[in-house]
């Protein structure tokens, strides 16, 4: 599996879909997002957003998917 990479070390290429980590206040989550560039990045239901704002502190690719 791929290690989690640090919004302030590296960000995803434009367009890529991620797995994110960030914290809230109702505890840690994980989401696929798109990094639109700009950091910005948009969620599943077309909400964008800064990693900021939604407490986006680091990013991993997606794994390969299943070969069967």
């Amino acid at each position: 599996m791929n290690e989690w990479i640090s919004v302030k070390d590296r960000l995803p290429f434009k367009d890529e879909i991620v797995l994110v980590y960030r914290g809230s206040h109702i505890g840690d989550l994980m989401n696929t997002y798109t990094y639109l560039g700009n950091d910005e990045w948009e969620d599943d239901f077309g909400y964008w957003s800064r990693a900021e704002d939604e407490g986006i502190t680091h990013w991993m690719h997606l794994p390969a998917p299943p070969k069967d």
